[in-house]
């Protein structure tokens, strides 16, 4: 047990932290729900939520409580994907939901990101 434990010292605890989330998207009147999303800390994390893929990185912030979420949201056309909004946001992790009002780019719809923390 003593190994066990030593061998947990050497690992930084940030290779542990995780997010369990509920991401919902809104666009256009119309929203998309996903109940179990993992997200490892900074690293992007990609999520198809009907014609729409969005990319988020969730880390800890530098505030006391917030974490920092850089996202972006891309519409799937045929083959192609055009980019509907982008952008960073800082969020408290002691809330029971934080929502994103993302704008949208040129002649794209705005959008709602709303993300629910499970646990840490």
């Amino acid at each position: 047990m003593k190994k066990f434990l030593l061998l947990l010292s050497l690992f930084s605890m940030n290779t542990f932290a995780a997010w369990q989330v509920e991401v919902a998207l809104g666009v256009d009147g119309q929203t998309w729900k996903i109940d179990n999303a993992k997200f490892d800390d900074g690293k992007e994390t990609a999520i198809t939520l009907g014609n729409y893929l969005v990319k988020m990185t969730i880390k800890k912030s530098k505030e006391e409580n917030g974490l920092d979420v850089a996202y972006s949201v891309q519409e799937k056309k045929g083959e192609k994907f055009v980019l509907v909004n982008k952008g960073d946001e800082i969020i408290e992790s002691g809330q029971a939901s934080n929502e994103i009002f993302a704008k949208g780019e040129a002649k794209q719809p705005n959008t709602i990101i709303t993300l629910k923390l499970k646990n840490i």
